[in-house]
């Protein structure tokens, strides 16, 4: 090659080009084969410079993409056809692809020129060849990138927007025709004022303000910020839009624009609109059926107290009848029943067993008869008057009961106490007192029991009286179809607010147990 004179610049060029990472070779025009190639790109192409210097012209061919021959050889012809007059272009850049040893190709951008080497008849090609190939990639995957993005920016429904510290749009996404009627290019330039009314426009305004003065005291902080504003239609009309924003800074971090994204929030305003006036609608129902709810309510409160109140005058109706017959049984026929027994004491003669056995015998039967019924008056009075005649103490009444039936039933009936019992308010205990005889006479009755436990516990909140037999215990729900005993106890528990509760007992018999809670007694 004459393009450097000097033999030893040559030989140093030469020296460059095998070390340095660029395409290099000579390429006959005449034979279209090439003469030498440096050893970067025999490295490339897999092959030795003995076989690219060997190969035939259509073998050389195939070392240069199919598409991209028209590209090397229309520049070369060209160079050839205006060598004669010493005119051809120098070092003309074009974009080729080469063939690897994997078939593959790789992008190269080449420079060619003609040149003379010393020896050889006619001009050659010197090229110049760099691999591009990963800025090829890189750029590929930018219009990629950049397709896709234009793809997503033209059919979104969301506006996004940039505009200056003045509020002038630089830049919208051509959504915003769809959402507003105007053209990016309408709006661009402008300020706010052409879509924004004199309502919003002060909203965003003060916003701005508001975010650079806390931009100003937080660097970094500021910008974000969501606003629901009414925005103008071109042609005529407002939409209902949802705004969020931040700032754009640059590198040093200094506030520099505001960006925005903008979407149509006329539906969702008018379903909120919607949900709130129908919650407005169901709270105000919900307070009239409240007050509602509660008239009635208290008004069942208070029937409900009035009922109480008239079953307890009515029960202590009955009890003060009882009590009433209990003290006549008391006062007038057991004292008759004595004078009886007196007089037919006073009537015995020892001497009449010798001269009247038979009348003897007879007036001891009447006595005993007569002791009997007085023994049974009594336990009849006591019954009917629940309480004794000289306490108005729970305890004593119970005690009183069991000594009572042990002699009535002859059973075993024992009675205890637990905790401190407190004093309960005057008409009240007898209802106690009722439960347990009727839960004793339905052991013995139905029960068939012999033995008897009465347990009257006392705690700070509730006193619980417990009435356990042996005898043959209940089946079923005692509740579901109740007799006329159950209902009588259900009914004063329910006077003292408590509960009853019948239930068999594991061992056998039968548990009647009735919770009175202090803090709801009846009061006088």
């Amino acid at each position: 090659m004459n393009v450097i004179a000097s033999p030893s610049l040559q030989r140093a060029f030469l020296e460059f080009l095998d070390c340095y990472p660029i395409l290099v070779h000579l390429w006959d025009p005449e034979t279209r084969t090439f003469l030498w190639m440096n050893p970067y790109g025999c490295a490339f192409h897999g092959k030795t410079l003995e076989q690219i210097t060997s190969l035939t012209p259509l073998e050389a061919r195939t070392l240069i993409h199919p598409d991209d021959l028209p590209l090397v050889e229309g520049p070369r012809e060209a160079m050839m056809r205006e060598y004669p007059a010493g005119r051809w272009s120098t070092f003309i850049p074009i974009e080729v692809r080469r063939r690897a040893p994997d078939a593959t190709f790789g992008w190269f951008l080449t420079w060619e020129t003609l040149v003379e080497r010393e020896g050889h008849p006619g001009p050659v090609v010197l090229s110049f060849s760099q691999d591009i190939s990963q800025r090829k990639r890189v750029e590929a995957a930018l219009a990629e990138r950049e397709s896709n993005l234009k793809v997503i920016l033209d059919n979104m429904t969301d506006v996004i927007w940039v505009c200056d510290l003045q509020m002038r749009f630089t830049f919208l996404t051509p959504s915003v025709q769809q959402l507003l009627g105007y053209t990016p290019e309408e709006v661009i330039g402008i300020g706010p004022s052409v879509t924004l009314p004199p309502a919003s426009l002060q909203i965003v305004s003060q916003a701005l303000t508001e975010e650079l003065a806390r931009e100003a005291a937080h660097p970094g902080t500021g910008g974000r910020r969501r606003l629901l504003l009414e925005q103008n239609r071109k042609g005529g009309g407002t939409v209902w839009t949802e705004v969020n924003t931040s700032f754009l800074r640059d590198e040093t971090g200094k506030v520099i624009a505001v960006a925005g994204v903008t979407r149509d929030y006329t539906v969702r305003r008018e379903a909120e609109l919607l949900e709130r006036r129908l919650r407005e609608e169901l709270e105000q129902r919900v307070l009239e059926r409240t007050a509602e709810l509660q008239a009635l309510n208290q008004r069942l409160e208070a029937e409900i107290v009035e009922r109480r109140r008239a079953q307890r005058e009515a029960l202590m109706a009955v009890e003060q009848e009882r009590h009433r017959l209990g003290q006549d049984l008391h006062d007038d026929l057991c004292q008759r029943l004595v004078g009886a027994m007196c007089l037919a004491k006073s009537l015995e003669d020892p001497g009449l067993k010798h001269r009247e056995p038979a009348l003897a015998r007879g007036m001891a039967t009447i006595h005993d008869i007569l002791a009997q019924a007085l023994e049974q008056a009594r336990m009849l009075a006591r019954g009917l008057c629940a309480l004794p005649f000289d306490t108005d103490r729970l305890e004593d009444a119970l005690q009183l009961l069991a000594q009572d039936s042990r002699r009535l039933y002859a059973i075993k009936c024992r009675y205890s106490v637990k905790g401190p019992i407190p004093e309960f308010p005057p008409g009240t205990a007898i209802y106690l007192v009722r439960i347990a005889q009727e839960a004793i006479n339905n052991a013995v009755r139905h029960g068939r029991a012999d033995h008897v436990d009465l347990i009257l516990r006392g705690t700070p909140t509730h006193v619980t009286l417990d009435i356990k037999d042996n005898g043959v215990g209940i089946r079923g729900d005692p509740f579901a179809k109740p007799g006329l005993g159950v209902r009588n106890m259900r009914s004063r528990a329910e006077m003292l607010q408590g509960t009853l509760v019948i239930e068999p007992v594991r061992t056998g018999g039968t548990r009647v147990s009735c919770a009175i809670p202090l803090d709801r007694l009846p009061r006088p």
